[in-house]
């Protein structure tokens, strides 16, 4: 078994291009919040993750037809969603809750992906957190 591969930037822009075009053809997808301090690896599944439970916390939609184009940067290439996935916490009922990021995924309920955020987030009551999903392919290893 290889140690190491490389995969140019040219074939990265076109693997996730392929990939993004079946992407805008399917259902949309389902975004949920995590708050246990976890980072997404190689083999991670849903039961690795602790979803939000905040007075008014539900899962969001990633609307699949706004994937954006590819960008190819450092040996990554990334599609963005111009749509960012909103979440909203009640007024009242709870103190804070800490969130480390979100995991996707399909409208069969497959997990796809997730992404722990650079910095976790507190929700407060009467808080609202947008989060813009982004899908990243890498040349192992990661960057």
């Amino acid at each position: 078994m290889p140690a190491h591969w490389d995969l140019t930037d040219t074939m990265l822009d076109q693997i996730l291009s392929r990939y993004r075009a079946w992407l805008l053809t399917e259902d949309d997808w389902v975004m949920k919040l995590f708050k246990n301090d976890f980072t997404p690896t190689p083999g991670t599944v849903v039961g690795d993750y602790t979803e939000a439970t905040y007075p008014g916390y539900l899962p969001g939609t990633i609307v699949n037809a706004d994937w954006l184009p590819v960008a190819v940067a450092a040996h990554v290439a990334s599609i963005t969603n111009s749509t960012k996935t909103e979440f909203f916490a009640n007024n009242a009922g709870f103190v804070s809750q800490v969130i480390y990021g979100y995991w996707v995924e399909d409208d069969s309920g497959t997990y796809q992906y997730g992404e722990r955020f650079a910095l976790p987030k507190t929700i407060e009551p009467g808080d609202e957190l947008d989060v813009t999903a982004v899908l990243k392919l890498a040349t192992y290893p990661n960057p």
